[in-house]
């Protein structure tokens, strides 16, 4: 890609960021609205992306490809639970001010598919020391279902605990509870 693709889309979505911090309505936010706060015109819009839940969905696309290389880095070396969920972690650090940001915005479905996708990780790790019959995998929806969402409300400011605090949990409930599956 030519840099002054990656530039304008990154101007994009800036300005996505910017307009949804300013208490623009996600659904009311036009290709204008974006246009005039990116200094670009429509048309240059328009060349990267179709549509407002495009720009969102390569955001989200950019963080999970962010995450999962890191998680395939670490799998070399570390392929624990905890170096997964602390990756994780760090990686949401890094932007936690746009998460912030957009957090309160965005519809809830675009985070089912970091849902599902954290669930299949959590699921990859367990895979070879457990079976998965349908009570497992019913555990392992609860428990990611459960830590993702914890994590999208500590962005929306509703946990008075920290992403330390989160992941440290976690870890404790997810080595607590298939520990004690692998036995059975």
């Amino acid at each position: 890609m030519y840099k002054s693709a990656i530039r304008s889309k990154k101007k994009i979505q800036e300005a996505v960021i910017r307009l949804i911090a300013n208490d623009k309505d996600f659904a009311s936010i036009s290709i204008t609205d974006i246009a005039k706060e990116a200094n670009i015109n429509r048309g240059t819009f328009y060349n990267h992306y179709d549509n407002l839940n495009d720009v969102i969905e390569e955001m989200e696309d950019d963080l999970m490809e962010e995450m999962m290389a890191t998680w395939e880095e670490g799998r070399k070396s570390d392929n624990s639970i905890e170096y997964f969920l602390n990756a994780t972690k760090e990686k949401l650090k890094e932007h936690e001010d746009t998460y912030r940001k957009l957090i309160k915005a965005i519809p809830s479905h675009v985070f089912d598919n970091v849902r599902f996708r954290f669930l299949n990780e959590v699921e990859s790790k367990y895979h070879d020391c457990l079976y998965l019959d349908a009570n497992t995998k019913i555990t392992l929806c609860l428990i990611s279902d459960g830590i993702v969402g914890l994590f999208l409300d500590y962005f929306e400011g509703r946990v008075p605990c920290s992403l330390d605090q989160i992941t440290e949990s976690s870890i404790k409930l997810i080595k607590k509870v298939f520990t004690r599956e692998a036995k059975h």
